[in-house]
């Protein structure tokens, strides 16, 4: 299915729709290292349940969790369940049967994944999380196809009717797919720009990836290289973090193609060494490692390094036949081809040409397939063989026609002149040649606008100069019969500039405000819809894990080590629970619960906690609470994690204006540098909470040594 779809869409919707398969299929990697310690756990509260459905519900969300490392015990567990679910009539069976269709999908088994599939579907009582997969799945399945459009654009209008924030990300990660293929770049950036800003969570890190990564090979296909290198190092650094190798291998690969296009020789060599060191370390032999080993070839082939450039040829073939993929073999066949010619081993460099081009059918994408024709019309001109070429370059043309490759048809067309001028025929030539130069200066456009752009500045720089000179000329003549209307027309100028002048000003003044504005109001909308997120996952731990626990506890009673462990268990969820919303905030009010939190904080730390907290809940509007709260529960976990301090004040004064203070007497810190720094997520949070109630946040030096964080409240204007 995507071989056929690909020769309908053309270069673009090929080349974002082959990034995307890469990304999803090896991003599993990753999750796969995730899930495994939450399977434990699983498996765990599965050994001490007795109900036969919660034991089913278990079951399969293992299932969930177990495909990404062991697909087969996945499935296996997964029938169990489904089985269970299906006699019980259980609104949960549509959740099995996705999480087993799921199981059959790693394993192959495509007949047994589109049954489970359909059965979902067809279920009425089916969870909205489900509905929204299944939409997404359907979509996936007619890859290419306008029921693709259709079931993607149903999975993004479920998602945002039904206010599913865990499928935000994915929605515009397909969306903008949807654009891509239509060949509308720019609307699939945007979708992707906003799908990156919904990945708040490291969950998300995956989706990050994949749109970042298509942001990256969009802007390389319409020459935006500054954007490129900012999508490709933040996608670098994730995939650094997350210690995501096909990821760190795909953007080091992009981000050598970009340093090349920007004629930085040295700097690409540095990303493909760096990502050739990851292959070889750990012996990868997929996807994107085949770009990187031939890109590495070419670099020395035409570095004049000969052995160099075989070594790499000689591993990009070996690797080719390995995965069988027809792209890497026939690249590798024709770089030795290249090395041939340049020897001057004529057999030699056609045979291999030969050799690379009887597969070309098979190659996807067809970048890679154009590169190869210019290669060998290249090869095949060198040894006399130019009717040939000639016929390679028709074929390059035509296909170029309806897609956009500025830069290897640049080099077609070039050796197209270069061979008509050989086998004299001036006119068509020349033909060849004019088409060059109109190429030549559009890829020109594309890949130096600064450069054109600063010499078009320069040249309408000078050509007023000269205008001003000619106009001086002009003005001496006739300077004594027109002085006042000179004087007066110079007046006029200087008002208008001046006026043009106050006028741009002033827009610009109140586009930054607006802008402003419209950045801190997102800010504040994000910061809500986590509270109301942490709130709802909160409530859903407590009200629904931990009543079942607590019923799992009681039943356990006679079992002494069974009761505790599921007792710990249950704290534990507990304290995630108060984690992601302090209950007692809403219970007792924000003065209790600073209370609780400093209590709770003193327990769990070494650091010795002294409090004065005035009665503060009636003097501060009630929507201010979970803010201050919140502000609060940071700078004591920032102090206990970094401060390295033995005590610390916690103080709360009544007295106008409200002041509340965090005091340590560690070590201290930067605040300067700290707030500037990427790595100041925690303070930059807590400075636009404190925007958001109006209140003033500080940070300064405690003597002899230590922090002291304070916040003031103004009355609300």
């Amino acid at each position: 299915m995507i071989d056929s779809f690909c020769n309908k869409i053309g270069s673009i919707g090929k080349l974002i729709g082959v990034t995307l398969l890469i990304v999803i299929t090896f991003s599993s990697k990753f999750h796969a290292q995730v899930y495994l310690q939450v399977v434990d756990s699983l498996k765990q509260v599965l050994a001490n349940t007795e109900d036969e459905i919660s034991a089913a519900i278990l079951e399969s969300e293992i299932c969930a969790r177990l495909n990404y490392s062991n697909p087969t015990e996945a499935r296996e567990r997964c029938k169990k369940a489904v089985a269970v679910l299906e006699r019980k009539a259980h609104p949960y069976l549509g959740d099995a049967l996705f999480n087993l269709a799921t199981c059959e999908q790693s394993l192959g088994n495509a007949e047994d994944y589109l049954k489970n599939i359909k059965k979902a579907t067809g279920l009425k009582d089916n969870s909205t999380d489900v509905t929204a997969n299944l939409y997404a799945t359907w979509g996936t399945y007619y890859f290419g196809t306008d029921s693709m459009d259709h079931y993607y654009e149903k999975y993004f209008r479920y998602t945002w009717d039904n206010e599913l924030f865990a499928h935000y990300p994915n929605s515009y990660a397909q969306m903008g797919l949807v654009y891509a293929i239509k060949g509308d770049l720019e609307s699939a950036d945007s979708l992707w720009e906003i799908g990156i800003s919904h990945c708040t969570r490291g969950e998300f890190d995956a989706n990050q990836s994949s749109m970042l990564y298509n942001l990256s090979v969009s802007g390389l296909q319409s020459a935006k290289y500054d954007r490129v290198i900012k999508n490709a190092t933040h996608g670098l650094d994730l995939a650094d973090k997350n210690k995501d190798i096909t990821n760190q291998i795909g953007f080091l690969n992009i981000l050598g193609k970009v340093s090349l296009f920007n004629r930085d020789t040295s700097q690409a060599t540095s990303y493909w060494i760096e990502a050739a060191q990851i292959i070889d370390d750990e012996n990868l032999n997929q996807p994107p490692t085949g770009d990187i080993i031939h890109e590495l070839a070419l670099y020395h082939l035409h570095g004049q390094r000969p052995e160099e450039a075989k070594k790499y040829a000689d591993k990009l073939l070996k690797m080719g036949l390995a995965s069988k993929d027809k792209a890497d073999q026939a690249r590798a066949s024709m770089i030795l081809a290249l090395m041939a010619k340049d020897g001057g081993f004529k057999d030699q460099a056609l045979s291999l040409v030969n050799s690379a081009m009887k597969d070309t059918a098979h190659i996807a994408t067809p970048q890679v397939h154009m590169n190869l024709l210019v290669n060998a019309a290249d090869v095949l001109d060198h040894f006399d063989q130019k009717s040939h070429a000639l016929k390679l370059i028709s074929e390059i043309e035509s296909y170029l026609d309806k897609n956009y490759m500025l830069k290897i048809h640049k080099y077609a067309l070039e050796l197209k002149y270069k061979i008509l001028r050989d086998l004299n025929k001036p006119h068509k030539a020349l033909i060849a040649l004019e088409k060059y130069k109109h190429v030549s200066d559009e890829f020109k456009d594309k890949t130096n606008s600064d450069r054109l752009h600063e010499n078009k500045v320069r040249f309408d720089t000078e050509r007023k100069e000269l205008k001003l000179k000619n106009k001086e000329i002009e003005l001496q003549l006739t300077k004594v019969e027109n002085g006042r209307r000179q004087n007066l027309f110079l007046f006029g100028i200087l008002g208008l500039i001046a006026l043009f002048t106050i006028i741009f000003l002033i827009r610009s003044w109140r586009f930054s405000r607006s802008k402003s504005k419209m950045q801190s109001q997102f800010t504040h909308d994000l910061i809500k819809s986590q509270e109301m997120e942490r709130r709802s996952l909160a409530r859903e731990l407590h009200d629904g894990v931990g009543q079942s626990l607590i019923l799992l506890k009681n039943q356990l009673a006679a079992d002494n080590e069974k009761a505790r462990f599921v007792g710990q268990t249950l704290e534990e969820i507990r304290s995630v629970s108060r984690g992601l919303h302090p209950f007692v905030l809403e219970k007792l009010g924000l003065t209790a619960a600073i209370e609780y939190l400093v209590n709770e904080s003193d327990e769990r730390s070494d650091v010795f906690f002294d409090t004065e907290i005035d009665p503060v809940d009636d003097i501060i509007p009630k929507e201010k609470h979970v803010h201050i709260y919140r502000i609060i529960q940071e700078a004591i976990t920032n102090l206990i994690k970094y401060a390295e301090t033995p005590s610390a004040q916690i103080a709360a004064s009544s007295d106008s204006p409200i002041t509340f203070k965090v005091i340590d007497f560690g070590k201290g810190f930067d605040f300067i540098n700290s707030i500037q720094s990427n790595q100041s997520l925690g303070m930059k949070t807590m400075m636009e909470r404190a925007a958001i109630i109006n209140a003033e946040l500080t940070f300064s030096k405690n003597h002899p040594s230590g922090t002291i964080v304070e916040l003031i409240c103004r009355d609300d204007e």
